[in-house]
């Protein structure tokens, strides 16, 4: 994990995806957005 500013970036060793998360305040991170980073995860909902 790294941070750059607001955004917090992930990656997977053997992976070739990183995972940027934006971190601004309090703010949630939208459902479309959500969904994205998941797909990307190979997360489900039952996972989180």
């Amino acid at each position: 994990m790294r941070i750059k500013g607001s955004h917090h970036i992930f990656t997977k060793e053997g992976r070739p995806e990183r995972i940027v998360i934006p971190i601004h305040g309090n703010k949630t991170l939208k459902i479309g957005l959500l969904h994205a980073l998941m797909k990307i995860a190979d997360l489900s909902e039952e996972d989180i």
